[in-house]
């Protein structure tokens, strides 16, 4: 009687914890969206002004109201800004701390020490590597609709405008004789607008600095500028005045390209590349046009 008991009340065991094994666990009451984000870099100021809202925003870098860096300066204006110290963040009073790669590592970690969050948004080199960091970001600020739909629209807008095929080389040059070759988003963004990037076709990878007589013997068809400031000047972009950048045996003239597109991989980085392969294209045409006889 009582191995029959016992084997009753194990089925009866089994049955209940297969039905708690079943059962959904309980639900989370939904996160409250942060409601006074603070972004550290420049880089991240993209990010959120392009999927907050203005009321969630307590602060950007100074950098972000920089028309030559920044793609998104009407949507900055008149928002507070910082110039990257923990004691002026921390003075934000933000609920969430929007960092990235480039950001300084210690002001960070002191914030986290603080126990303010922080949200991570990592660099890459790849354009379609953008999309889930978009929809990553929307997602922790409560925006998540939002990051779907912006997402979703740049994928299919780089689709219908990206170039499969080399059309043409391009080298971008940057002060100090800096350039960008594969592994990195420059890279990406000329590859999407039809164009061989000649750095990366010389072995560079990532950023270094090229010497000038090196880009002269192997000229591209495109001399790429991005960072000409004559109302700073200095040494280092005196070089891109160089008599010799001018006098280059490119097949078309110098092309410049605003920065801030590419500066960093960011949700306005499919627009500047739009915007290149567009002028690709116009080049080519107008080329082609004046061979004609």
């Amino acid at each position: 009687m009582a191995k029959i008991f016992m084997i009753a009340l194990g089925s009866v065991l089994i049955s209940a914890f297969g039905t708690l094994a079943r059962a959904e666990p309980p639900k989370r009451p939904p996160q409250r969206p942060p409601q006074r984000i603070v972004s550290v870099n420049l880089c991240t100021d993209q990010f959120v002004l392009a999927l907050a809202d203005r009321e969630q925003i307590a602060g950007i870098s100074r950098a972000g109201k920089d028309t030559h860096y920044s793609a998104l300066v009407a949507r900055a204006e008149g928002l507070p800004d910082h110039r990257g110290a923990s004691e002026e963040i921390v003075m934000m009073a933000p609920d969430l701390v929007v960092a990235g790669a480039y950001a300084n590592r210690q002001t960070v970690h002191l914030l986290d020490r603080l126990g303010i969050p922080i949200l991570n948004v990592p660099s890459v080199n790849r354009v379609h590597e953008i999309f889930p960091e978009i929809r990553k970001v929307a997602d922790r600020i409560g925006r998540h609709d939002r990051g779907v739909k912006i997402a979703n629209a740049l994928e299919t807008r780089l689709q219908d405008f990206s170039v499969n095929e080399k059309r043409a080389t391009g080298a971008l040059y940057r002060p100090g004789g800096y350039v960008l070759g594969r592994d990195s988003i420059v890279d990406d963004v000329m590859r999407a607008a039809g164009l061989g990037n000649r750095v990366a076709e010389l072995g560079i990878r990532g950023e270094d600095r090229l010497p000038l007589e090196l880009l002269i013997m192997s000229p591209p068809d495109f001399l790429i500028i991005d960072s000409n400031r004559p109302e700073r000047p200095s040494r280092s972009r005196r070089m891109l005045q160089h008599p010799a950048l001018a006098k280059m045996p490119t097949t078309f003239k110098t092309l410049e390209f605003p920065v801030r597109y590419w500066l960093c991989a960011t949700p306005p980085t499919v627009e500047g590349a739009e915007q290149l392969a567009n002028t690709v294209t116009e080049r080519l045409m107008t080329a082609r046009k004046e061979q004609m006889p």
